[in-house]
């Protein structure tokens, strides 16, 4: 419609300007100055008339009749002048009272000052008249002296109404019949126009945003067609300098006796920063601030909205991609935040940018990201799109000046699988995930049955874990270490075992894995800490061996606790142990993700007297830098390399070189795995100080260890191999009954 009525009013448009008519001295005013301004301003046909009689007897009629100061507008009538009752009449006010020196006068007619605002004045009160008086090429059978008072007063308060709302900001006056706009300097103002080409709509429609036009069309169309009350859009304009910002407008429509609008009147206000704070607004609430990705809100709902979708057409396929970065933590915590979240910008752009268009992939976490794949067409598309993140995230980072090499590990869910909602199709990307990470062969692993049967199997494990955990049923077993050069206990090994209801006991492989990876390894940590040493004071207690010490496990995720150097002060002071008498045992695997953090950590804890050992040493890749690094007391060396003496001959260089370099660094060795004699009598020619095995003493219950009778102090074994505590005092391991 708004085509349409662009092209009739340039057909209809008939430009005649105002016609003004002076009525005074014009000497007693600044006559060429104000014939200038409205000369400059344009569309101003000015006659002079030196008294009323002059104007009365003058051929035709003005359209706007200004009264000098010195004629008396009391004493002055429309009938007098020749006007018709509906005629425009101004009265410019003297100096002195545009100076404010005067009290205002009765005149039935409104004032006027000779200054900028004279123009937009007379204009404005012409427009009003036209409104009241109805558009003449409309309705060429009714005047203005014929119009009724009231629809005279309707129309009067319409055009002001619409008046009041073009006061906002820049205005706009569309002659709906002669297909005119009239542009407001403000208007102009806003698109770098001093003043406007022509009154023409295109002045306006050219410059909207080619998406936005079909918008303002309709708008206007739909409000001339009486279909809304006002008119209010938002749409983008283009500047002189070729910048768009964003506009609204507001408008109402007048319309003549018969319903047809003649004119559309409103205003239009620059909204740019309005709409970026809205849209900054709606980005905050749907998007994560760091990486600029879908949050958790906006997945769960593009998830929902497919799955629901899915249900209903199941030749719809898609996937879920749930993604996790697997050392995040040792950067954030090794080198700081700021790091950390670089890591996370750089991660996020490498999964953008190997997804496909209209994939959703989002940040749920801190370093967990999940992807919505739509549009599937085989079963193989997702694995397709895993492998791509995978080998983008494998190829280094460059963050604060260092090269960083982090894995991820992807779990994917498809729509083939059996799916109710979408918390339940997150969730099995989530058990694919948990498997991806157990498997280190496989960076990404697709749900299946058999993921769901070993989640559940993990899960009833995890919850009878806490139970035991709660009840009791985590008990210490000790294994016994012996100084090799007097064939005397030392120190035990507290090692943890699981008395299940229904399984039996359980060893350390059977559930250290998944403490680890639910935390729950953090207070099973504490409670072998604290038992460890609660059984050391009471062998001391009773049998005076304070001789002894306790050695105990500590895992990465229990050295990552910030709390850890509190916890073992506290246990020391709760069970009254001395600490030279502890000793933390840490692998190399349970530091190397955390380099500083950990080192900070082992410092502590050695500055409350407890000594620190590493655990399997060599097994690692990185053993040597190990011991540069971390402050260590002793060494284990690990039982692989144990398990080789006296059949491998490759193995006693090894064990021989550890032993050298550890008495070069001043530490103590400890042998774990001792399991036959002549291991025993290669480490003794090595000199190696401790060791411990099967071949002195299985781990055994302490019930199992002490037996409280008042015989030599020695460590005997009865038949059934059970290792017994006998005497008041020490405890000694009769070397020569493992002799050849």
């Amino acid at each position: 419609m708004v085509g349409r009525t662009r092209t009739v009013m340039r057909h209809e448009w008939m430009g005649t300007g105002i016609r003004l008519a002076y009525v005074g001295d014009a000497t007693a005013i600044d006559a060429a100055s104000i014939q200038a301004r409205l000369a400059a301003a344009g569309g101003f046909f000015i006659e002079w008339h030196r008294d009323p009689d002059s104007l009365q007897r003058a051929a035709s009629r003005p359209d706007v009749v200004l009264l000098g100061p010195e004629i008396d507008p009391e004493r002055v009538t429309l009938s007098a002048l020749g006007l018709e009752p509906a005629s425009v009449v101004l009265c410019l006010q003297p100096p002195q009272i545009a100076s404010g020196g005067a009290e205002e006068s009765s005149s039935p007619y409104r004032s006027v000052r000779a200054g900028p605002a004279l123009e937009p004045t007379i204009r404005l009160e012409f427009e009003s008249a036209q409104m009241r008086a109805g558009p003449p090429r409309r309705s060429p059978s009714v005047t203005r002296g014929e119009l009724p008072a009231g629809e005279l007063i309707r129309r009067s308060d319409e055009r002001y109404r619409l008046v009041a709302l073009a006061c906002r900001d820049g205005v706009w006056d569309w002659d709906l019949v002669a297909g005119e706009i009239s542009y407001s300097k403000r208007w102009l103002e806003m698109i770098g126009l001093v003043a406007a080409p022509s009154p023409s709509p295109d002045v306006w429609f050219d410059r909207v945003h080619s998406d936005d036009l079909r918008v303002l069309h309709e708008a206007i169309s739909t409000h001339l067609e009486g279909l809304t009350e006002r008119l209010s859009v938002r749409y983008r304009l283009r500047g002189e300098d070729g910048s768009y910002r964003w506009m609204e407008a507001s408008a109402l429509a007048a319309s003549d006796q018969r319903g047809v609008p003649y004119r559309l009147v409103g205003t239009q206000m620059d909204v740019t920063e309005s709409v970026f704070a809205e849209h900054r607004l709606a980005t905050e609430a749907t998007h994560d601030s760091l990486t600029g990705l879908a949050n958790r809100s906006l997945f769960m709902s593009r998830l929902e909205h497919v799955v629901d979708q899915g249900l209903i057409a199941r030749d719809t396929h898609f996937a879920v991609l749930f993604v996790d970065i697997d050392r995040f933590k040792w950067v954030n915590d090794s080198l700081g935040h700021a790091v950390g979240d670089e890591l996370l910008v750089e991660l996020a752009d490498r999964l953008a940018a190997v997804s496909r268009p209209g994939d959703t992939v989002s940040r749920l976490a801190a370093d967990e990201f999940a992807v919505l794949l739509t549009g599937l067409t085989g079963p193989d598309d997702a694995s397709s799109v895993a492998e791509r993140m995978l080998s983008s995230i494998d190829r280094r980072f460059l963050l604060a000046g260092r090269e960083i090499e982090v894995r991820a590990s992807i779990g994917i869910a498809t729509s083939r699988t059996a799916y109710g909602s979408s918390d339940e199709l997150l969730r099995q990307a989530g058990l694919a995930l948990y498997r991806a990470k157990q498997d280190v062969h496989s960076g990404y692993v697709v749900y299946d049955d058999e993921v769901d049967s070993e989640a559940s199997e993990r899960l009833e494990t995890e919850q009878a874990l806490r139970r035991a955990l709660q009840q009791g049923d985590m008990v210490l077993h000790y294994q016994p270490i012996v100084d090799l050069g007097t064939g005397r206990i030392v120190s035990f090994e507290a090692l943890v075992r699981w008395e299940h209801p229904e399984r039996g006991l359980l060893g350390p492989n059977q559930f250290l894995t998944l403490a680890e990876q639910t935390g729950l390894i953090v207070p099973l940590g504490e409670h072998v800490l604290r038992q460890g040493c609660l059984q050391l004071r009471a062998w001391t207690d009773r049998r005076n061996a304070g001789h002894l010490s306790i050695s105990v496990n500590v895992s990465a995720r229990q050295l990552a606790e910030a709390g850890l150097v509190d916890v073992v002060s506290g246990v020391l002071a709760e069970t009254g142990v001395e600490a030279h008498r502890l000793t933390i045992e840490v692998t190399e695997h349970s530091v190397i993700h955390n380099v500083q953090a950990a080192a900070a950590t082992l410092e502590a804890i050695r500055a409350l007297g407890v000594r620190v050992h590493t655990d399997d040493f060599g097994s690692g890749h990185a053993a040597l830098s190990y011991l540069r690094l971390f402050p260590v007391d002793a060494l284990k060396i690990d039982r692989s390399f144990i398990a080789g003496l006296g059949s491998e001959r490759s193995a006693l260089p090894f064990v021989r070189a550890m032993v050298t370099l550890a008495h070069s660094l001043g530490l103590g060795v400890i042998a774990e795995g001792v399991e036959t004699a002549e291991q025993l009598d290669v480490l003794q020619s090595l000199g190696c100080e401790e060791a411990q095995g099967y071949f002195f003493a299985p781990p055994r219950s302490a019930e199992d260890i002490v037996d409280l009778n008042d015989t030599r102090p020695r460590i005997v074994y009865d038949d059934d191999d059970e290792l017994a505590l006998q005497g008041d005092s020490e405890l000694f391991v009769d070397l020569e009954r493992f002799g050849p």
